[in-house]
């Protein structure tokens, strides 16, 4: 007997009870309305037959159950609570933001931060934002380091520093730091995340009782010569987990991310009956479904056997304790799987998994294309869900709408103040900035936040587009990092049009988009050799198949680009910009650049890793030449100008 079962027998054998009680009470007693045991166990009764209502999953006990059920119905309640709280103050959230900032200045007065800005002296919000400069991560960089060397306490907020947390470093070359509190994230996200897990059960079947599978890598943990925790903000944030794992926690601290990604492979194909899918970003989850093409075979050996044959590395003790919690071998599952992988990877999740509701994970912005590629090979009729707008400096919003095609969040003001720099006035140095009450539908802006672990006026380079509010708390969409421009000559152009306008052409291409990056040039004819007087973009392409494109793609992007920016037509039409190239590289070019990255960069892991959409490292951009397809398979008009640098066969 399942365990589902079980529970319509104990609801049976409740009614029945009730029913007994009831007749006994009317016949032999006299009596009409129920008495406390009746009132018991009508109670549980509805228990039961909510838990039904719930579809547990077949591979949970009734004590999991009962403890996940009760979590669940706990963070709903609360859920509620925080969500009329935060409709409350969107009636007002300007006047609640200024209120906040008060606070904020108090608590961090006494700060080393806080006494270098004088901020004990500033008496309102008028007087903060003009006495305090806007600030970049260059004005904290000192302080950081006085952390790390010795340990200090009350630097950027009271109190000691429970860890450190360390931006990727894909964009510029180098990790950010910034010092955490334990005890001001519980106080200020924390309970907001509670609103976050509420959205997540409001969509349909992500209610259910059933385990997630989630991948948590926390691998690349170190200490500081002070002796403070250092890594990526997802090592921090699996502490603050609020639900339940088809993995054992063991898992996410091991060091290689691959294992761990094996690991939530072979728990999770074990299962039928997950809840969701849930990665830090969608890059993460193409690395998962890029591992189980390579290797279902193991996975599904390992899945009949009740074994981990394939993993080394492990110590007796890790092994043991994972093996024991895979609890033992399926062969009916293993068999299903394997006819299933045989078949094909083409919409594989719904077929494995055919009540999972969705798959969250970060896929904005430069994560878009690995989204695209995952949605349509692998997913298919499964959404994608993208809960959060977060850095590791702070979290900015919340989705609080899943259900809807556009990606929106919610900004959350309970705990950040917020301004907000026009876009077209970022490359000042100190420009004047808006607060929310003064935004307009349809324009861009950059965020300013100050926070509660003692930032002040921070530029966080994040541009969005406000679409619309949420009482009067902004709505908006991600739209780009500032610094995300292309320039070849003295034109200035977003990279998100170029992503947009390879976008648009690619859906015409029998050839399935992989990934893509885009660089200036001069930054080829540096790695070349070359001197040249041309100026023109070059974009690398990686496709589904290494194939090539027929002569005119180039041209064709490039009459979308010359569409969406009117500045970059106008260079076009000069002749001081020629059109944009393409050059093909081979399958796998993509996936070995992110393992390239993360050596160069030993503070990235693979949960944080984004792939960045320019690329003007050396030696990254002589790896993707190295990697190109010979030229004599690209047609004229998309290799030209690197025709004569030979592809290296081992790259």
């Amino acid at each position: 007997m399942n365990v589902i079962d079980k529970f319509k027998l104990c609801g049976f054998n409740i009614g029945g009870f009730i029913l007994f009680r009831w007749i006994y009470q009317i016949y032999w007693q006299n009596r009409l309305l129920p008495d406390i045991y009746m009132l018991f166990g009508l109670v549980a009764l509805l228990v039961v037959l909510d838990i039904i209502r719930l579809r547990p999953g077949k591979s949970l006990n009734i004590q999991g159950i009962l403890l996940q059920y009760i979590v669940q119905k706990v963070l709903s309640l609360f859920g509620y609570f925080i969500q009329k709280r935060l409709e409350s103050m969107s009636a007002n959230i300007q006047d609640h933001q200024d209120k906040l900032l008060l606070n904020i200045l108090k608590q961090q007065s006494e700060t080393d931060v806080g006494k270098m800005l004088r901020i004990g002296e500033i008496k309102s919000v008028d007087d903060f934002r003009k006495s305090i400069p806007l600030t970049m991560y260059d004005d904290y960089e000192p302080f950081v380091n006085i952390i790390e060397e010795s340990g200090c306490s009350n630097v950027f907020f009271p109190g000691k520093v429970d860890y450190i947390a360390c931006t990727s470093g894909t964009t510029s070359g180098s990790s950010k730091k910034f010092p955490k509190s334990f005890s001001i994230l519980r106080k200020t996200s924390g309970k907001w995340l509670i609103l976050a897990q509420k959205c997540f059960t409001n969509l349909p079947r992500n209610q259910f009782i059933r385990k997630w599978l989630a991948v948590r890598c926390t691998s690349n943990i170190w200490l500081s010569k002070s002796g403070i925790k250092c890594g990526p903000i997802s090592g921090l944030a699996s502490n603050f987990s609020l639900n339940f794992y088809v993995v054992p926690n063991i898992a996410k601290d091991l060091k290689d991310d691959e294992t761990v990604i094996y690991l939530n492979l072979v728990f999770g194909l074990k299962h039928p009956d997950i809840c969701n899918l849930f990665f830090s970003t969608a890059q993460m989850a193409l690395s998962f479904f890029q591992v189980l093409e390579r290797k279902w075979p193991s996975i599904c050996n390992d899945i009949e056997h009740g074994t981990l044959s394939s993993l080394n590395g492990l110590t007796i003790n890790e092994r043991n304790s994972l093996i024991q919690s895979l609890g033992g071998g399926d062969s009916d599952r293993a068999e299903f799987l394997r006819k299933e992988f045989e078949n094909g990877f083409i919409g594989i999740v719904p077929r494995v998994w055919p009540e999972c509701p969705g798959m969250f994970c970060l896929a904005t912005g430069s994560f878009m294309t690995q989204a695209d590629v995952v949605k349509k090979r692998y997913l298919d009729s499964v959404p994608i869900f993208s809960p959060f707008h977060a850095g590791t400096e702070t979290f900015y919003g919340i989705n609080l709408h899943l259900g809807e095609q556009e990606v929106t969040y919610t900004l959350m003001m309970p705990f950040n103040y917020f301004e907000f720099i026009p876009v077209e006035n970022t490359v000042e140095e100190n420009p004047q900035t808006l607060q929310c009450n003064q935004l307009s539908i349809g324009e861009k802006y950059e965020l300013v936040v100050t926070t509660w672990e003692g930032l002040y006026r921070y530029r966080t380079e994040d541009i969005v587009e406000i679409v619309g509010f949420y009482g009067t708390i902004p709505r908006y969409k991600f739209v780009r990092r500032r610094n995300d421009i292309l320039s070849a000559t003295t034109e200035h152009v977003p990279e998100t049009l170029v992503s947009e306008a390879i976008r648009k052409e690619a859906v015409t291409w029998d050839n399935d988009l992989v990934d893509f990056v885009t660089t200036e040039n001069i930054y080829i004819n540096k790695v070349l050799g070359h001197i040249t007087e041309e100026h023109y973009y070059t974009v690398f392409i990686e496709l589904e198949h290494d194939d090539i494109l027929v002569e005119n793609e180039s041209e064709k992007v490039d009459l979308h680009l010359q569409s969406l920016h009117e500045m970059y037509q106008r260079f076009r039409d000069s002749g001081r910009l020629q059109s944009l190239k393409i050059v093909l590289v081979r399958g796998g070019t993509f996936q070995n650049i992110g393992r390239l990255i993360r050596t160069l960069n030993k503070t990235t892991s693979l949960m944080q890793y984004k792939l960045p959409r320019i690329m003007r490292n050396e030696k990254l951009v002589q790896y993707l030449l190295d990697n190109r397809l010979n030229t004599h398979d690209i047609k004229k008009d998309s290799c030209n100008s690197v025709s004569d640098h030979p592809p290296n066969p081992q790259g």
